[in-house]
């Protein structure tokens, strides 16, 4: 049976005694990233909802074509459409290598993603998932979750002094959605140079409890999924979507779960609280209808002419 992240982390607080703390990965947990940017290359001609599952369904990037399973529709689908994602990567990494001015390599990036995906922006197109959803409902009932920390995957080793456009929008994302909890922090790590994951975590929140992230090139590799396990101590733990390419490798560790992870109807309206609606309510001018206001307008005039007349 597939545990729901939030019956999960209410489970470890109560065995606890305590709030939990929490390193979260962003990219493929609580926004897609891989799937919306695979899904920008492809033919469309499916939502992309129904596409972020058939993705994970069929991801296996340890296989030559980057999939798995019985050879149909969506595999060849989805086969398709990473062997021109690649494409892609590749000729933006000869722009990286060849281009020094910012603005001239976001021109030239755009052009090449318009000639990819359309219209499709793939960083833009990043719904929440449920793994979202549940960490929201956590953090609503006050009582699981001492502090969530985002953004240790973003630490990268820039060559050149390039934007990265992705850990800005991931900070964008962050401050419109879980900032507005005091539990929750985005760790910048743009240009550190510690590049194991497992030190990035030990040195940022060596204490955690939970770690919630996914295996994928880009995301942790299964050589980095060891050495987070090996290092971090035998008292952690780690939750992971319920994608055939994480159970694979990591279905017979110790502490070790799985959850369900599909594209949420989750928005960013969905994190106000209920402080924020206060204020937001005491700004407001608030119109009565005439029936209400009349009277006290007119039994107003009459206090006066009454005093002018004294």
């Amino acid at each position: 049976m597939t545990n729901s992240l939030y019956s999960l982390i209410k489970k470890i607080s109560q065995q606890k005694g305590r709030k939990l703390k929490i390193i979260c990965n962003i990219n493929d947990v609580i926004r897609p990233m891989k799937s919306s940017a695979i899904y920008g290359v492809s033919k469309k001609d499916i939502p992309f909802k129904k596409f972020h599952e058939i993705f994970w369904e069929k991801r296996d990037y340890e296989n030559e074509d980057g999939v798995q399973g019985a050879d149909d529709a969506n595999k060849q689908m989805i086969k398709e459409s990473i062997k021109k994602f690649e494409d892609y990567q590749k000729k933006r990494g000869e722009l990286r290598k060849t281009i020094t001015d910012k603005k001239l390599y976001e021109q030239e990036c755009s052009k090449l993603e318009k000639k990819y995906m359309g219209d499709w922006d793939y960083l833009k197109n990043r719904p929440f998932t449920t793994i979202a959803t549940d960490l929201l409902r956590c953090l609503k009932e006050k009582n699981l979750i001492e502090e969530i920390v985002f953004g240790i995957a973003s630490w990268t080793k820039r060559k050149q002094n390039l934007p990265s456009v992705l850990n800005k929008v991931r900070i964008d994302e962050f401050v419109e959605s879980f900032k507005r909890f005091s539990e929750c922090f985005f760790i910048n790590g743009d240009n550190q140079r510690i590049a194991d994951y497992w030190e990035r975590a030990m040195t940022v929140r060596p204490d955690f409890d939970i770690w919630i992230f996914t295996l994928d090139p880009g995301n942790v590799s299964k050589e980095a999924s060891e050495l987070i396990y090996n290092n971090c101590g035998s008292d952690k733990i780690f939750i992971l979507p319920e994608y055939p390419c994480n159970k694979k490798h990591l279905s017979t560790k110790k502490n070790v779960y799985f959850v369900k992870n599909e594209i949420s109807d989750l928005k960013n309206e969905d994190f106000f609280i209920k402080q924020e609606l206060k204020e937001s309510n005491r700004n407001k001018i608030t119109f009565y209808p005439y029936g209400f206001i009349t009277p006290i307008i007119l039994f107003g005039i009459y206090l006066i002419i009454k005093k002018l007349k004294k």
